[in-house]
């Protein structure tokens, strides 16, 4: 059994500046408005991790996988 750990940091802004790039290994990039999202395809626990940013009285969620099972997040 491994016991590694991934950690991913989410950042939250009113304010941004500069020009998008187009592309990343993962795909293209592009702003859309929020309640889209809900209709998109995204990443596995996309829609989990946006919780995070719609609900102030969260600020950190966790979950346990691996390659043959990913658990719910659990939200603090």
């Amino acid at each position: 059994m491994s016991h590694e750990r991934w950690f991913v940091f989410l950042f939250k802004t009113n304010n941004f500046s500069g020009e998008l790039i187009n592309e990343t290994y993962e795909g293209k990039v592009s702003w859309v408005d929020l309640e889209e999202l809900h209709t998109m395809e995204l990443a596995d626990g996309m829609k989990d991790y946006l919780k995070l940013f719609q609900d102030e009285s969260l600020n950190e969620a966790f979950a346990v996988w691996n390659d043959q099972f990913m658990g719910d997040f659990e939200f603090l």
